[in-house]
């Protein structure tokens, strides 16, 4: 009898589309109920997968939501100071950054209201605070970037 050939290769492709199944089952769970109704047992029956499975994947549930919201801020493609290139005025870096934000709130407009909605009431979890902090400061740095001088002038 010859033996078995193993490969690892359709061992980490199943656990890929098993790590991607639990991730869009968890967004679509926390776009539905929010972050706070979102329930481990309920993604879990979602991507067809024990609770102990998304466990596996994520760590705890505070890793599973760093990575629904490291999921979302990808999608959302957050605009940054590329947006003002070849901006040679500041009357056409005001234009390129209000069109950047809008276009961003469009795209952005469902995830807002729920993570505004709940970002006050969500436990003290660190990995979620640095990317609300993160997400501020970058938005400042683009404000700045884009009114120059004009950013201190009220």
């Amino acid at each position: 009898m010859t033996p078995r050939t193993y490969s690892l290769d359709k061992r980490a492709a199943t656990s890929a589309a098993t790590h991607r199944r639990i991730l869009d089952a968890a967004v679509a769970t926390y776009r539905e109920r929010g972050i706070l109704g979102a329930r481990i047992a309920e993604i879990a029956a979602a991507a067809d997968v024990s609770r102990a499975t998304v466990l596996n994947h994520f760590g705890s549930p505070d890793g599973l939501m760093e990575a629904v919201v490291d999921e979302v801020l990808a999608s959302l493609d957050m605009p940054d100071e590329r947006v003002l290139d070849g901006a040679t005025s500041d009357d056409e870096r005001i234009r390129r950054f209000l069109e950047a934000i809008l276009r961003f709130n469009d795209r952005s407009g469902e995830w807002w209201a729920v993570f505004t909605d709940e970002r006050h009431n969500l436990p003290n979890i660190p990995a979620l605070q640095a990317k609300d902090a993160q997400f501020w400061e970058q938005l400042g740095k683009l404000q700045v970037a884009a009114l120059g001088p004009l950013v201190a002038d009220r």
